[in-house]
């Protein structure tokens, strides 16, 4: 299963229950910047399939995590993501305590 997938496994049910598990004012902090940060992910896991596929003695593959993880847009969404974790969290344990529905959801997911 690609990381977008299992992503959109959680913030789209999320985001589609009926009744509303959570507002989306409150699901939005808690996937901050992971659609951004799956893509990156996925498009690592491209490139790292197609170096492996053409593995020899001679690969390596710290070019591609070079390539992948040094870019400034790649730095500010992980940036972003790390700044808004202690928030996601503080949401998701006050969800769990508030909204039955949402530590339903969480054990069934």
């Amino acid at each position: 299963m690609s990381p977008l997938s299992t992503f959109m496994e959680y913030h789209r049910p999320l985001l589609e229950a009926e009744p509303r598990v959570l507002s989306p004012r409150k699901i939005r902090p808690i996937f901050y910047r992971l659609r951004e940060i799956t893509q990156c992910h996925s498009m690592f896991q491209i490139a790292l399939a197609s170096r492996v596929a053409e593995w020899d003695s001679s690969e390596k593959i710290g070019d591609l995590f070079v390539a992948s993880f040094s870019k400034s847009m790649v730095l500010d969404v992980y940036s972003d993501y790390v700044n808004n974790f202690t928030n996601a969290m503080a949401l998701i344990k006050k969800a769990c305590i508030s909204k039955p529905a949402f530590l339903d959801f969480l054990k069934v997911n």
